[in-house]
């Protein structure tokens, strides 16, 4: 860097208010519609399956010792913050293995740091946020801890470091007109492939036929289950959602399970055109 610039850079900087701006930060956080917090009460006694979940929800301060948690010591304040909330809760319980994200983000691309043992949680839990940070996702206002759908591990083939690859489907539900507008298989190739390493790539094909068929056997029953439970129930919730979500449904076994929920235009498998022409038609 030559001298001029080392002359103008400070000048830049120093009339910014650093603390006033991670304030501003943290609210846009703690207000995110996408959080875990906010969607998930609106909608948990809808008459769909869920599992169990936990929010523990962080202060300012706590939250600033989190996002710093690149240096040494505010790692540790930060591993001790988590250790205490999860000790306070007397549900979760130790022996138990626990689905784990943050408000916004799972990062199940590793899902070795979405499942773990009652002692692992904070540690894994840092892994996640250091990871939404990375990505710039949001979610970092607090931390949400979720029973595990079981599965047999013998049958049942995993990709992404250890996520079970199980039938999913998203549909995108208009709450204002009550709808729902479309729905895709969450694990579409075309989309998914490309982006699997070559491990997981094998298991993917072999899975193939199988994730297709059904989708396509189940997709009007997943539609029928949203239209009959998630759609009236949230029509009669004086502080419902409203505009355009997106709403994940896993298949296990005979059972459907609502395992997670995002504004729609922020969700893969959003095309704006469709939902333009969709709205349009059913007006």
């Amino acid at each position: 860097m030559n001298k001029e610039k080392e002359r103008i850079i400070p000048h830049i900087f120093e009339n910014v208010d650093f603390e006033k701006l991670r304030e501003e930060h943290y609210k846009d956080e703690i207000n995110n519609h996408n959080n875990f917090s906010y969607w998930y009460p609106k909608v948990k006694d809808c008459g769909i399956k869920m599992v169990k979940a936990w929010i523990f929800k962080f202060s300012f301060e706590e939250w600033k010792i989190l996002e710093s948690m690149e240096e040494e010591d505010s790692r540790e304040k930060a591993l001790v913050i988590l250790k205490e909330k999860i000790e306070d809760n007397k549900e979760v319980k130790r022996g138990r293995l626990y689905n784990i994200k943050n408000g916004a983000f799972s990062n199940k691309f590793n899902a070795n740091d979405c499942f773990s043992n009652y002692y692992d949680i904070p540690g894994k839990f840092l892994n996640i946020q250091y990871a939404g940070m990375c990505f710039d996702a949001d979610g970092t206002s607090e931390m949400v801890i979720r029973e595990v759908i079981g599965y047999d591990y013998n049958t049942v083939p995993t990709i992404y470091n250890g996520l079970s690859l199980r039938s999913e489907y998203r549909l995108f539900v208009n709450f204002d007109s009550n709808q729902v507008l479309y729905i895709v298989n969450y694990w579409d190739y075309d989309y998914c492939y490309k982006h699997l390493n070559i491990t997981d790539k094998i298991i993917f094909d072999y899975m193939k036929s199988y994730l297709e068929s059904e989708f396509e056997n189940n997709k009007d029953k997943v539609i029928e289950l949203i239209e009959k439970n998630l759609i009236p129930y949230n029509k009669k919730n004086k502080d419902g959602l409203s505009g355009i979500w997106s709403v994940d449904i896993m298949k296990v076994d005979h059972d459907y399970y609502l395992i997670d929920m995002a504004i729609g235009c922020q969700s893969a498998y959003y095309d704006y055109k469709k939902i333009k022409e969709l709205i349009e038609c059913k007006n």
